[in-house]
């Protein structure tokens, strides 16, 4: 067993250093803690009913200060919409004209 990848062996019990900048090795908790949370920093998710101009979208991001982008998913082309950040939570997407197949706009949402 080499030093080199964290591992060490003594007296039959086989443990695994933290990792460091220099040095691999296990995770620490509050690494993970920090990957974790790399990813609740952005929601992504399709929307659009058939018929249906308002909708309710919950990021659950606990911030009213987001940036949000709408796409149309066939083409990835931007698309504008009335935007209202009503709660710390929720986003509500409103348009003139209702779309004509589901799921055809994609909604990303940063904090």
């Amino acid at each position: 067993i080499g030093t080199s990848n964290g591992l060490s062996l003594a007296t039959q019990v086989l443990s695994l250093a933290l990792a460091t900048t220099s040095t691999a090795g296990a995770m620490s908790a509050a690494d993970k803690v920090k990957l974790d949370g790399l990813g609740a920093n952005t929601f992504n998710s399709l929307f659009g009913a058939v018929g249906t101009a308002t909708y309710n979208i919950d990021h659950n991001m606990n911030t009213k200060f987001v940036l949000i982008q709408i796409y149309e998913e066939t083409t990835g082309k931007p698309v504008e919409m009335e935007l209202t950040v009503s709660t710390v939570n929720r986003v509500i997407v409103s348009m003139n004209n209702t779309p004509d197949i589901v799921n055809k706009y994609r909604i990303i949402i940063t904090k």
